[in-house]
C-alpha cells in the first residue's frame, strides 16, 4: 500500500472517515486492532469535530 501526504484545512466532508479510516488501516496491519479500535476512533473523532473551535484548538 502507497500512503498519500494528506493535508486537512478547515472542514473538508467525509475527514472523520478518511482519518478513521487511516487509524484503521495502520492499526490492524501493525497491531491486529480491529472493529472496537475502529469505532472507537469514528466515535471520539465525532465528538471532538463536534465542538471544534478554530480558535482554540488550531
Amino acid at each position: 500500500m502507497t500512503m498519500k501526504e494528506l493535508t486537512l484545512q478547515g472542514y473538508i466532508p467525509g475527514a472523520i472517515g478518511k482519518i478513521t479510516e487511516l487509524h484503521a488501516t495502520y492499526y490492524s496491519t501493525y497491531w491486529n486492532f480491529g472493529l472496537y479500535f475502529e469505532a472507537k476512533v469514528a466515535a471520539e473523532m465525532a465528538q471532538f469535530l463536534s465542538r471544534f473551535d478554530e480558535t482554540r484548538d488550531g
